[in-house]
């Protein structure tokens, strides 16, 4: 199985924007919540993983890249432990927290939705579910990977957000490993 980077952060946080990104520098499989079932079953049933894990394995046995980056993956701790016991690897390598101001990511997100007021209950309910899951992700999920804090304020450029990323995971020897690797 290739290595597993997740890219985890709050809605409009900029995982899109800079795992793209990676992906394309680095040769890494993007792989995002945003192109599975419809959003509202990310959060209700167990189809995301299903498609993950589907996902993982093909990505895997084709061998074209060096690793994949799930974007906004896992979401909840169970997801985490069920990758885990599919695959029988520690899952994932690398977590990678965009830290940003929820203020900003606010804004970011209003403004992806060209101020239409009727989307701010489904952002409520983003950003609460981030805040519910994401402390309990870490506590059971994360303890033995590779984790790499970076930011995206509202006052960085994409160049400046991407960089900083770049000089976090430069250390990281997962991170290492992986760019070091040839994929066929």
């Amino acid at each position: 199985m290739l290595p597993i980077i997740s890219l985890l952060g709050m809605p409009a946080s900029g995982k899109t924007t800079l795992g793209l990104r990676l992906a394309r520098q680095f040769n890494l499989y993007y792989l995002s919540l945003d192109d599975s079932p419809t959003r509202e079953e990310i959060f209700q049933n167990d189809t995301t993983l299903q498609w993950v894990q589907s996902n993982i394995k093909s990505v895997s046995e084709a061998g074209n890249h060096k690793a994949i980056l799930l974007d906004g993956f896992p979401v909840r701790p169970e997801e985490a432990h069920a990758i885990q016991q599919a695959f029988r690897v520690w899952f994932p390598e690398i977590v990678i927290l965009i830290l940003c101001l929820e203020k900003d990511a606010r804004s970011r997100f209003f403004q992806r939705a060209a101020h239409d007021p009727s989307v701010i209950p489904a952002m409520d309910r983003r950003f609460a579910h981030y805040k519910r899951n994401m402390e309990l992700l870490f506590e059971e999920a994360f303890g033995h990977t590779g984790f790499v804090l970076t930011a995206n304020d509202g006052g960085m450029t994409i160049d400046e957000a991407y960089n900083a990323l770049l000089s976090m995971l430069d250390p990281v020897d997962a991170w290492k490993d992986i760019v070091s690797t040839d994929a066929s």
